[in-house]
């Protein structure tokens, strides 16, 4: 049986779907951000508050370190938030929005950093907030293309609307 994308029934199981799979993420994200076994207790974190830091060391000196530390912390960074930019968006009609985006990965970032640095599971990196949220904006500008291009080989006029309510 064909299954239209206007169905109703469709569209609340996508949205369920979507649902489940951003709690897994989030569950997931807690998990490596504050809760993994990388973390050694009663080890003194250093924090960074100078932007840039810790990406140019990772850039000038990548050949000091292993490609699986310096790609986890740089590409990392940002492929871990780019689900912020692209589900969210899809799950709530009010989060729609670049400044909408750039402010939710934005914060959420600095919460889980100030998180790590209050209860010493890892330090506050600044460098660490600037990628993640670069990761969110990216998921978001990723949904963009991704309904664009949905709309430019689709007659469905739901993909095309969706962006100008």
């Amino acid at each position: 049986m064909f299954i239209s994308i206007n169905s109703k029934t469709f569209i609340k199981r996508m949205r369920f779907l979507i649902w489940v799979l951003f709690i897994l993420y989030c569950a997931f994200m807690l998990k490596v951000l504050l809760f993994d076994s990388f973390r050694l207790e009663g080890h003194q974190y250093y924090d960074n508050l100078i932007p840039f830091k810790t990406i140019w060391m990772y850039i000038e000196y990548s050949h000091l370190f292993h490609f699986k530390i310096w790609a986890a912390n740089l590409i990392g960074n940002i492929v871990l938030f780019m689900p912020i930019g692209f589900v969210v968006p899809l799950l709530s009609r009010k989060m729609k929005g670049f400044r909408k985006i750039f402010l939710l990965s934005f914060l959420s970032t600095a919460a889980i950093e100030i998180t790590q640095h209050v209860f010493n599971i890892g330090g506050f990196d600044v460098d660490d907030i600037l990628l993640n949220t670069i990761g969110g904006i990216m998921g978001y500008l990723t949904l963009i293309l991704l309904f664009a291009i949905l709309s430019f080989f689709t007659a469905q006029q739901r993909f095309i609307t969706y962006f100008k309510s």
